[in-house]
């Protein structure tokens, strides 16, 4: 399915998949890495709560993952991972630290 939708003109991949960012790299024009802080991760998720079929267990697991994106090594899906693949890709590329950046690279477009 990503070598489909990754094959259109148009598209947007959100999300940690480092595995699956990598085998992209050919049909990205540009990449972008919203490198917020772990804590205001964190917070936003808690803000969004359960989806509606997860219970509290795996709501509380999903937090503890993303409490560990900083720890975890030899990760596509950890900080180290993405910071790999940001640094090899070698088309358009924005790293994005904060909201503030944020604001201002979506004024911008």
């Amino acid at each position: 399915m990503v070598a489909q939708v990754s094959s259109s003109n148009e598209w947007v991949m959100e999300g940690i998949y480092g595995l699956i960012l990598q085998n992209t790299f050919p049909c990205i024009t540009t990449l972008i890495w919203l490198d917020i802080l772990i804590n205001e991760c964190i917070d936003n998720v808690k803000k969004r709560g359960p989806k509606k079929d997860e219970d509290d267990s795996s709501f509380n697991e999903l937090l503890e993952y993303a409490g560990s994106y900083l720890l975890r090594k030899n990760n596509m899906n950890a900080y180290d991972g993405h910071k790999y693949l940001f640094n090899k890709f070698s088309g358009i590329k924005f790293r994005i630290t904060s909201r503030e950046e944020m604001d201002l690279f979506l004024l911008q477009l």
